[in-house]
């Protein structure tokens, strides 16, 4: 699946929550995962798609006004495409409550929603981090294309064309562990998102991210968020009032 926009006359920020996806903007071509950041920027063209995960979920914030210019060159986000927040779960979390206060019926709600788009500008300011060097992206492309399947850390390091040795010690000056041990976060992370945003089961949502055995999976599982995956799922359930949409391919402009 693939969608193009051109010479918008709005500055999107879209976060990408599940899957993930390819954007390309002003031929610069991006990989971007869950948690991960790409800006919109106005009066151009940028083409997104789904990339080897084959599905994308996100939500989308859309910014104008005269403040905005003046903001991203303060910020640093005025040369920036894509975005790996230091942070992500604040940067969700401001678009859970944008989302959230969007969605009332209140002439009110507009200076709440200016201010967290502020916020948000600002977070993303902060936290950003550059890019990761090529083999190290090669090998997350990899690995979330396979979070359902058995892999070996010298699979992972093949894809990238490096040998075992030389790509594990690149991994883990990148990114602070071993490629296994992100595998697997990068597991526990889709089983969340499945626990909360579907009806499978526990058997289920482990197969889908390359678990046999439930009882091995809920054990990773609980060393992963410190809860069974049963516990998580009615923990989240009781929080909700309904269950989130599957889809979330859209979001506010204002």
């Amino acid at each position: 699946m693939s969608f193009a926009r051109k010479n918008s006359d709005f500055f999107g920020i879209e976060l990408i929550t599940a899957g993930n996806a390819i954007f390309i903007q002003n031929q610069n071509r991006y990989h971007v995962r869950p948690g991960e950041v790409y800006l919109l920027r106005k009066q151009c063209t940028h083409l997104y798609q789904t990339g080897p995960a084959k599905f994308l979920h996100k939500r989308c914030v859309g910014i104008k006004g005269p403040l905005l210019e003046p903001l991203l060159l303060t910020t640093g986000l005025h040369e920036c495409d894509h975005i790996v927040p230091l942070n992500p779960l604040k940067i969700t979390g401001i678009f859970r409550k944008i989302h959230q206060i969007f969605h009332r019926k209140e002439l009110a709600r507009l200076p709440e929603l200016s201010l967290l788009a502020y916020q948000l500008l600002i977070e993303l300011g902060k936290t950003r981090q550059p890019v990761y060097p090529p083999p190290i992206r090669q090998a997350m492309n990899f690995m979330e294309a396979h979070l359902a399947d058995p892999i070996s850390a010298e699979q992972i390091a093949r894809s990238t064309g490096l040998s075992l040795t030389h790509f594990n010690r690149l991994f883990r000056q990148h990114m602070n562990l071993s490629p296994i041990a992100w595998f697997i976060q990068k597991r526990m992370t889709r089983a969340q998102y499945l626990l909360e945003h579907t009806l499978m089961s526990i058997k289920e949502v482990a197969l889908n991210v390359g678990y046999d055995e439930p009882l091995y999976f809920s054990a990773q599982f609980k060393k992963f968020c410190g809860i069974s995956p049963k516990f998580y799922t009615d923990k989240y359930r009781r929080s909700h009032q309904y269950p989130p949409p599957a889809m979330e391919n859209s979001g506010p402009c204002y």
